[in-house]
């Protein structure tokens, strides 16, 4: 099977974006209060260059059918411990597995939980 497209290809496509030039650079490199050789900035202008039009070739990509990758593995499901491992928790002051503490005892001051395991809620903000 032959690829579609190449690195190249999208790295050469002259799509809308600006492309940045020598004086564009030294004006955000003095913003930003770097030092850039001047046997640099010719390189560095390229690349720069290579990367955003690489960028604006990826923002073209169509992701409206890509699950949000956070939500898709907030799955509600039970974590299982392998039986021969047991699992060590700290409990007064003593080292004790899960079992022998018993899973409320670990969890009792827990917010969330899910099973027999601390949970850590979603705090990232959507698009709508």
């Amino acid at each position: 099977m032959e690829p579609t497209w190449s690195v190249e290809e999208l790295l050469s496509s002259s799509d809308s974006v600006a492309d940045i030039g020598e004086e564009e650079l030294q004006r955000l490199a003095m913003l930003s209060a770097l030092k850039i050789p001047e046997d640099k900035v010719k390189s560095l202008c390229r690349d720069l260059n290579k990367m955003n039009h690489f960028m604006a070739a990826i923002k073209k990509v169509d992701v409206s059918e890509v699950p949000d990758p956070v939500m898709a593995a907030n799955v509600d499901f039970e974590l299982q411990t392998r039986p021969d491992a047991p699992v060590v928790q700290m409990v007064d002051g003593k080292q004790v597995t899960t079992e022998a503490a018993g899973a409320t005892t670990i969890l009792a001051n827990a917010a969330l939980k899910r099973g027999s395991f601390f949970a850590v809620p979603n705090t990232r903000e959507t698009s709508s």
